[in-house]
């Protein structure tokens, strides 16, 4: 890999930092991240974006290739250098997020690199795991139960979405933002102003990922949720955009697409699904915590508190 940046980057470089799929570098008293990246990953949204976020210093700088490309194809995989700008790296925290997540005077620019379609995004998901339970026989019928517990769920939670479009007819007084395609309470500042990270999208996007991370990760108690939902100041629309997409279990489905076709392991699925009493029990600490920081309450989900 030393001799691939070598060339394509014309950098003098003798010693590498591997950290999993990715590469950390210094030159001429600079922190570099050779950074692997999905091949389909959408260039141009990429280029396009980094346009309007180039004010924001915090933001790694992507390096052009010898061939004034993007990506660096190492005849495996394809990589994105970036020259990182922030001095020190840390734990990312919910203020950091949203301090990130308040950058709404982009709102009118960054428009039309919106990634807010989470009906039909989720909608395709569960469609593709319906058929993908349909068409594979070596699936026994409690991991199928799981799925269908799950995707049940996810239906909820696209008809809560729809719903709150419906009734709330205030869609343009919430500003879309600069998120992230998913966020976790393992995120460093590295990640957070990694612009190959970054998608458009409403705040509440970051929010609820957060916190669905920290429930993953069995970090969370009420005191932390408070304090979440009362410093991300929602409107109205926001908490229910919130609700609906804590409804949604991404972290089910971020645990199917991380194994292959075949090859995933029944026991997390298992251990996952082992937790769903305690995960409604947390839907709904996140609905009262909503309801009792609003002047007017948010519709329930009628089976939360049964």
């Amino acid at each position: 890999m030393r001799n691939v940046i070598n060339y394509y980057y014309n950098f003098d470089i003798y010693n590498l930092r591997k950290i999993k799929d990715n590469y950390f570098l210094n030159f001429k008293n600079n922190l570099y991240l050779f950074w692997k990246v999905d091949y389909k990953i959408d260039i141009s949204y990429v280029q396009e974006l980094l346009k309007s976020i180039q004010f924001i210093p915090e933001f790694h700088t992507i390096i052009l290739n010898r061939d004034n490309q993007i990506l660096t194809f190492d005849g495996n995989d394809y990589y994105v250098l970036l020259k990182i700008n922030i001095k020190y790296n840390k734990i990312v925290s919910i203020d950091d997020l949203l301090k990130l997540n308040s950058v709404n005077v982009l709102s009118k620019q960054i428009g039309k690199f919106s990634k807010f379609n989470w009906i039909e995004l989720w909608s395709k998901k569960i469609d593709y795991l319906e058929y993908y339970m349909d068409t594979k026989d070596n699936i026994d019928d409690n991991i199928k139960s799981i799925f269908n517990y799950f995707i049940g769920l996810g239906e909820n939670a696209i008809n809560y979405i729809k719903k709150t479009f419906e009734d709330e007819r205030a869609t343009e007084s919430d500003n879309l933002t600069l998120c992230h395609n998913r966020i976790t309470t393992n995120y460093t500042l590295y990640d957070l102003y990694n612009p190959l990270n970054i998608i458009v999208d409403h705040i509440s996007r970051d929010v609820a990922e957060y916190l669905k991370s920290l429930f993953y990760t069995r970090k969370y108690n009420l005191h932390k949720i408070e304090y979440i939902i009362k410093k991300a100041n929602l409107s109205n629309f926001g908490s229910r955009l919130l609700l609906g997409r804590i409804i949604f279990p991404t972290f089910f489905f971020d645990l199917l697409d991380d194994y292959e076709i075949n090859n995933f392991s029944s026991d997390e699925i298992i251990d996952v699904y082992n937790r769903t009493s305690e995960y409604e029990k947390f839907i709904f600490m996140v609905y009262s915590t909503i309801t009792n920081n609003k002047k007017n309450a948010i519709p329930n989900v009628y089976w939360l508190n049964k």
